[in-house]
């Protein structure tokens, strides 16, 4: 199936219900138009932001950045889903190519939610890209501590990855592969100064 117009169509459903008015209007016409009537909240900003980035619009990261700022009664704009916005700004940040905004927006996502699995995977990624292995290797224990028990072992493979490519931490592959999580983290707690978000402006 299109992915496009599955998607188009769930927001055509999605605006009709959520915002009455130009129906005739394709998706994208219609949340232009509702921010150009100040009618914008996270929500709008998330649907278009989608939109945009299904057609390979420049104008991308900018949309994301609008829900981020955003706060308001909409579903994305509740105070607990703050972090999920970070976390896709980062995300589009980084396809871009941008990897250390990128990092600095899910630090922005960590701030908000502390123990956030994916803007922790999302993170190390990205520090991967920047040369920053050790950082990654933090990034990564972090999501483990993080992550329920069934949702760690493709995390733990990349891990060891990395782990077992570094050469900086002697036993720090051996560690991982004992799946002795503490002390992983005991042996990274020197590279994971990116995790505190307590001075983060």
């Amino acid at each position: 199936a299109d992915a496009e117009a599955e998607i188009t169509e769930c927001l055509q459903n999605w605006l009709q219900m959520a915002h009455k008015g130009e129906h005739q209007l394709s998706p994208e016409e219609r949340l232009l138009q509702l921010r150009e009537q100040g009618t914008w909240t996270a929500d709008t900003a998330v649907a278009l932001g989608l939109l945009q980035l299904l057609t390979g619009q420049d104008s991308v990261p900018e949309t994301f950045a609008s829900a981020v700022l955003a706060e308001d009664s909409s579903f994305f704009g509740a105070e607990a889903r703050r972090g999920t916005r970070w976390n896709m700004l980062g995300a589009v940040l980084n396809n871009r190519g941008f990897h250390e905004q990128a990092i600095e927006v899910w630090r922005h996502a960590l701030q908000c939610q502390a123990q956030y699995p994916r803007a922790l995977v999302n993170m190390a990624m990205a520090q991967l890209k920047c040369g920053s292995f050790l950082a990654a290797c933090a990034s990564q224990a972090q999501a483990l501590k993080a992550s329920p028990v069934w949702a760690t072992e493709e995390i733990w493979v990349q891990l060891e990855k990395e782990a077992m490519a570094q050469t900086n931490i002697d036993d720090l592959a051996e560690a991982v592969r004992a799946r002795r999580l503490e002390k992983v983290q005991e042996l990274l707690e020197p590279h994971a100064e990116h995790l505190d978000t307590t001075n983060l402006e």
